[in-house]
């Protein structure tokens, strides 16, 4: 399912790929489509955990998108 999720999500672009300044992926890998899935998803989940009607946008701050991309690559 993960696998033809990102091929479906990315398949007019190239899927993100993950990889260290010592070694680049030809590919991307199977880590690569689940983070690629997960962004997806959560960027469109309505995650609220407010109930106060001033909290209904979504954070964007910096700090929160390290975060989130660290949790895409999360096994």
């Amino acid at each position: 399912m993960v696998t033809l999720s990102a091929s479906q999500l990315h398949s007019r672009k190239r899927l993100p790929v993950l990889f260290a300044a010592w070694y680049q992926k030809p590919v991307p890998t199977f880590s690569d489509a689940l983070a690629a899935v997960r962004r997806h998803l959560w960027a469109h989940a309505d995650l609220f955990m407010s109930s106060s009607a001033k909290h209904t946008t979504k954070s964007r701050s910096p700090l929160l998108q390290l975060f989130s991309e660290a949790l895409y690559y999360a096994t």
